[in-house]
């Protein structure tokens, strides 16, 4: 790991103890900050007072700092806590900023990218028949089911930030409508939203229900978006339609979407994120021809560290040079 001269400017790295993948975004962060600041990894077995020792940033991989981990933040006299990724349901927002140290996030634009492609790629994986064409292939047989075509499709984008936008781009390219709501009216001067159809905001969600073939979810986790796909909402759309979900698992009532790939209500579900993670090998979802399932790795790219990475460094250099940060700070 690479470390910076200033010994004084410590920034103290922690992350989940069910992080799977640590390396690259530790790696990646350190080598971006390693001009203003140490790197230390947090230490779950070393006395908390120790490691806050002249730390000055928390970066936070995923957001998952729990209370004892902020109170020794703000005993210390942490500036900032930086959440390395765009989610913040895994903390406690309101603890943080009670606490006196500056909360920020990375932006939805660091994994705007990787989430449009691997959306993408959920949805031609279903259309074109992928898993029943390994199964052909397996037996050694020629020829199978018929695929279907994104062209002419109705794509139904809830959330036009910057993962929704990107998605936009490319769902145009293969030929599809695209309409899209979202609190914020999007600005005319984006040429993508001179390809879509903006309908408004969460009001008139029915309206994108009822067109839309495929429906996919571009929006944060809160109190509001809660179950925001529920029994009542998916039986609004089309039986043919498929729901596509990179974003975060508990934006739709999972046994409502079961009941509803059973009963033939709906016709498919391209999932990267779950209620439970990891979704446990028995679970129903494993055994319906309509879901196609991927281990919440649309973000995991090379890629989306670097961007974070060098996002998160910029605050860090912020806090060093004494100043406050002001990219992806949170308020309330």
């Amino acid at each position: 790991m690479q470390t910076g001269s200033i010994g004084a400017s410590r920034v103290l790295f922690v992350r989940a103890t069910t992080a799977a993948t640590l390396q690259p975004w530790l790696d990646d962060f350190a080598a971006e900050a390693a001009a203003v600041s140490e790197v230390r990894l947090f230490d779950a077995a070393r006395p908390l007072r120790e490691q806050f020792e002249t730390v000055r940033v928390v970066v936070d991989l995923g957001g998952f700092g729990g209370h004892e981990l902020i109170d020794a933040g703000r005993d210390a006299g942490v500036e900032l806590w930086q959440v390395l990724g765009y989610g913040l349901d895994h903390i406690d927002v309101d603890y943080v900023l009670a606490s006196g140290i500056p909360l920020a996030h990375t932006p939805g634009s660091c994994t705007a990218v990787p989430l449009a492609e691997h959306a993408l790629h959920l949805m031609l994986n279903l259309e074109k028949q992928w898993r029943a064409s390994q199964a052909v292939l397996a037996s050694a047989r020629y020829g199978g089911p018929f695929s279907g075509e994104l062209d002419g499709q109705t794509l139904g984008l809830i959330g036009f930030g910057a993962s929704g936008r990107a998605l936009a781009r490319r769902a145009l390219a293969f030929g599809m409508r695209v309409v899209a709501l979202d609190a914020i009216h999007p600005d005319d001067d984006d040429p993508t939203v001179a390809g879509c159809e903006y309908l408004g905001g969460i009001e008139s969600m029915d309206e994108l229900l009822d067109v839309s073939d495929y429906v996919s979810l571009h929006l944060p986790l809160t109190d509001e978006t809660h179950h925001l796909l529920d029994a009542s909402a998916i039986a609004k759309m089309k039986p043919s339609a498929v729901i596509v979900n990179v974003a975060r698992g508990k934006l739709i009532d999972q046994d409502a979407l079961v009941a509803a790939l059973r009963s033939g209500a709906l016709r498919g579900a391209c999932l990267d994120v779950y209620e439970e993670e990891p979704l446990p090998p028995t679970h129903p979802l494993f055994g319906l021809e309509g879901a196609v399932l991927t281990p919440h790795t649309a973000g995991l790219t090379r890629q989306t560290s670097r961007r974070r990475a060098r996002f998160a460094a910029a605050n860090v250099a912020r806090v060093v040079n004494g100043n406050r940060p002001l990219e992806g700070l949170v308020q309330r």
